[in-house]
């Protein structure tokens, strides 16, 4: 079942999300608060490949 998440952006934060969906780019905050998410999560998973191939290269 889904939960709920309380979020309290900061005062800038609030701006660029109702921005967003201004824009178009999102329909609302939960939509621009998932692509948020979504990009850290790549970046994470970027930077543990990164951690990964550095390894390999120095066991080679």
């Amino acid at each position: 079942m889904p939960r709920t998440t309380i979020f309290q952006p900061s005062p800038e934060l609030g701006a660029f999300i109702e921005a967003q969906i201004q824009t178009g780019s999102d329909t609302n905050q939960s939509e621009v608060v998932r692509a948020g998410l979504r990009l850290l999560q790549e970046q994470v998973a970027d930077s543990k490949l990164e951690q990964f191939r550095n390894l390999i290269d120095e066991g080679e």
